[in-house]
């Protein structure tokens, strides 16, 4: 699993950005933004993250933030 592959290498941005991408199927969307904030903070230029961080936003609402 994703998780365990981050409690070995917690620096895997792809490790981060995947699980997120399934807590964003599950509808877990404040597991999904966390993840894909972690890919950010790993790599600021991974578009990917930010795209799929602002449409989870959008889906909570969250306009102003989900364009940050």
């Amino acid at each position: 699993t994703y998780s365990l592959a981050l409690s070995i290498n917690s620096d895997c941005k792809y490790a981060y950005y995947n699980r997120g991408l399934v807590y964003r199927c599950l509808d877990e969307y404040v597991k999904a933004i966390a993840d894909y904030t972690s890919v950010v903070l790993l790599d600021s230029h991974y578009a990917p993250a930010y795209i799929n961080r602002g449409a989870v936003k959008m889906k909570l609402n969250l306009y102003e933030a989900a364009v940050k």
